[in-house]
């Protein structure tokens, strides 16, 4: 999964025509490509959760976050 997330990000680099993700835009960028790709499964808000829950959740913590449980 996180190779999967990390091609995401390349191609949409490579669809934007940029060398690089533009800082502050992965989150962008990222959702972006499964809205536009994906449009039956991902809308903004789904997008946003498997952004963070899943792509940050496994690179930068190596395993999925959790979705934070409001009392």
């Amino acid at each position: 999964m996180a190779i999967d997330c990390l091609l995401i990000e390349t191609l949409q680099q490579f669809i934007k025509g940029v060398s690089e993700t533009p800082r502050r835009k992965n989150e962008c960028y990222f959702k972006n490509f499964l809205i536009s790709r994906f449009k039956e499964d991902f809308d903004d808000e789904k997008a946003k959760m498997f952004y963070e829950q899943i792509r940050c959740g496994i690179l930068h913590c190596i395993r999925p976050k959790q979705k934070k449980v409001r009392k």
